[in-house]
């Protein structure tokens, strides 16, 4: 049985652009992860339209203002596209590709599910570089046309839920930077679990905000979006969501620290701490994230992929982090 999932309650008047968001946005009343009461998760980060908390009894970090169900579900389905996105997840499906190749036994699977696959850039590496069977679920109506249509990859126009694949039928399902957007993380795990095969892997990647990195950035650490991040994870509770479902088990994991966020924390040291309240704008960041492009791109590319060999390490301490749990 999944999780009891949060209950969000109270309507909150956020400015958003023109029909970008037109339902709003609610209140979370208790930590999604340990269903403590909101009262007993103090602000850590006092962004100004969006605060973000953290639990006293569990540690779990995450904003108490997210999307309603509905206006999420257009946010993701209809505007969540842009050649930023396309090119930091090419980007990412190298890194990815580099870091299944280092989860012990990964070589015998077979059959792959990318469970918020976006463009399917890394669908297309490990059918054409590991002659896996790789399939892919994407709510995006631009990404997964898009992925479709250049990378010949097979993407599921749905949520998950809906997608009509069969339940516990791959040798590994995976999700990369997703678990963050998810509004009730412990149940999002248990509805990936029951498609992995028993004896499977289940592979869940997503941002270390107790890294040391994202600790000398602080506000300014670029991830911090807490309009679309609503679920922001340390070691301890990304270990603790994936081993609340009944069935799994973690038994591997590793870790790296992007080139960008280490020399950006190394010159944070010589900076004063900015307030928090001027480094997250929700409205102007809602009229530019669609917008963005990656300066330099080939050289971030080459980059990026030595940096990932040179500095991949098997514990949970950098930036990102990999978490691989087996059915049993």
């Amino acid at each position: 049985m999944s999780p009891p999932a949060p209950s969000p309650t109270a309507s909150l008047n956020v400015a958003t652009p023109t029909g970008l968001l037109p339902t709003g946005f609610v209140a979370r009343t208790r930590c999604p992860l340990c269903d403590a009461d909101i009262a007993r998760c103090p602000i850590l980060v006092p962004f100004a339209d969006i605060p973000v908390h953290r639990c006293e009894q569990c540690g779990f970090i995450f904003p108490t203002v997210v999307m309603s169900a509905g206006g999420a579900r257009r946010y993701y389905r209809e505007v969540f596209a842009s050649p930023w996105h396309r090119q930091g997840q090419e980007l990412n499906s190298y890194i990815n590709e580099a870091a299944l190749r280092k989860i012990p036994g990964f070589d015998r699977v077979r059959s792959f599910l990318d469970v918020g696959t976006g463009y399917g850039f890394l669908l297309h590496r490990l059918k054409v570089q590991m002659s896996i069977d790789a399939v892919g679920s994407e709510p995006s109506v631009q990404e997964a046309g898009w992925g479709t249509a250049n990378l010949g990859v097979r993407i599921v126009n749905t949520l998950l839920a809906e997608s009509g694949l069969p339940e516990a039928s791959f040798d590994a399902v995976a999700s990369f930077e997703v678990i963050e957007h998810t509004q009730d993380p412990r149940a999002f795990v248990a509805e990936l679990a029951r498609y992995v095969k028993p004896g499977g892997l289940l592979i869940l990647n997503t941002d270390n905000f107790e890294s040391t990195a994202v600790k000398r950035l602080g506000p300014r650490f670029a991830k911090w979006i807490p309009h679309s991040h609503v679920s922001d994870f340390a070691p301890a509770t990304l270990t603790r969501c994936v081993e609340s479902v009944p069935g799994l088990r973690v038994e591997s994991q590793l870790s790296y620290t992007a080139w960008e966020n280490w020399l950006r924390g190394v010159l944070a040291l010589a900076k004063s701490t900015p307030d928090p309240r001027a480094c997250f704008d929700l409205s102007a960041e809602l009229s530019r994230e669609m917008n963005r492009t990656y300066r330099f791109w080939p050289l971030r590319l080459a980059i990026a992929r030595a940096w990932f060999a040179l500095t991949w390490r098997r514990d949970l301490a950098g930036s990102m982090m990999y978490v691989v749990a087996r059915k049993s």
